[in-house]
């Protein structure tokens, strides 16, 4: 079941979307969260306080940082509004970019520093691929492809051994192990880089990511790997740097309650709610506010363990369901099942 949850990594461009208006200064402070979360764990709902998590009018957190901030940043806006005038707007600083090399590359002998660089560096295409396809430049998408499969081959050539494995040293450093899993660097050793991720990030003295799109891929890349104990096992850990744990509370909505952007982009005309409910957070309750309606997703575990599920769709919206192993389409209505 392919996940989405990349489009809650941290942005706070949904003031841009059509659904989101801007509103005059005085207004603005009065305007309902776009987004809310609450859960059965008083320690998360007081992160999610303390962080004001969804109060302002574009829902989430901070805008992404990093070296690839100027790519991904416009990215995930289009993402989260379906608007593609945002990529529109950017195209020609983000072409530009995406056809330069690092200024400040890493030294010949940073070797954890040139890996992620290049990491860095094959996300970035991959995006700027989908981007140009959504604008309709083919022979630009289909560059991208290319340059991205070469930039892949060279990644597995300088920092794979002869088992498909990452270096030891790398391997242990769960940023490392990320990347190798999110794109599909170490296909013949996939299980064992799973392993060494879930034993890396909940080791004591771990060096987590500090930033936010790190942190992001870190959870995402747990849960499409079918490991979303593991996630929300760092989740409660907690301890996060600022940007990182404002990324990983985007994560949690995304995850927990399952409330995602259609595939167009957006969440006005269709969205995916896939939750991945988990009991050491006991319930869940979500919304989100959309041009018509609010949409929300709630489950709760009984004294027998099961957990019921509560969603609703509003008028003008459709829904893509994804629970218990299928996914099927929904109207706008009040629905009721039970996650097994």
């Amino acid at each position: 079941m392919k996940r989405h949850l990349s489009a809650f990594l941290a942005v706070s461009f949904l003031a841009l979307a059509p659904s989101a208006p801007a509103q005059p200064e005085a207004d603005a402070a009065a305007a309902p969260a776009r987004a809310t979360l609450t859960t059965g764990v008083p320690a998360v709902n007081a992160r999610l306080a303390d962080s004001r998590w969804g109060q302002a009018p574009d829902a989430f957190s901070a805008p992404t940082n990093g070296p690839d901030a100027t790519v991904t940043g416009p990215y995930y806006a289009w993402r989260m509004s379906g608007d593609d005038g945002i990529i529109r707007r950017n195209w020609a600083a983000m072409k530009a970019l995406a056809a330069s090399d690092a200024a400040n590359a890493p030294t010949a002998d940073d070797v954890l520093g040139r890996y992620l660089a290049a990491c860095r560096k094959l996300h970035e295409t991959k995006l700027m691929a989908e981007m140009a396809r959504q604008l309709g430049e083919d022979d630009f998408a289909d560059a991208c492809f290319d340059r991205a499969d070469a930039q892949s081959d060279e990644l597995k050539a300088k920092f794979c051994e002869k088992d498909g494995q990452l270096p030891k040293a790398l391997r242990a450093l769960p940023v490392a192990a990320m990347w190798a899993l999110k794109l599909d660097l170490v296909e013949d050793a996939r299980d064992k880089t799973l392993a060494a991720l879930k034993k890396s990030v909940l080791a004591r003295g771990a060096r987590l990511p500090e930033s936010a799109l790190e942190m992001r891929l870190l959870l995402e890349t747990l849960t499409e790997a079918e490991a979303p104990e593991v996630a929300y096992a760092l989740l409660l850990k907690g301890g996060f740097a600022p940007a990182a744990d404002g990324a990983a509370l985007d994560w949690l909505y995304g995850a927990a309650a399952g409330i995602q952007p259609g595939p167009k982009g957006g969440f006005d005309e269709m969205v995916e709610l896939m939750p991945s409910p988990d009991k050491r957070l006991g319930s869940v309750e979500a919304t989100y506010r959309n041009s018509h309606g609010v949409i929300t997703s709630a489950w709760r575990y009984d004294a027998k363990g099961r957990c019921h599920w509560t969603f609703s769709v509003p008028e003008g919206t459709r829904a893509t369901v994804c629970v218990n192993g299928m996914c099927r389409p929904y109207r706008s209505g009040r629905y009721q099942l039970e996650i097994k």
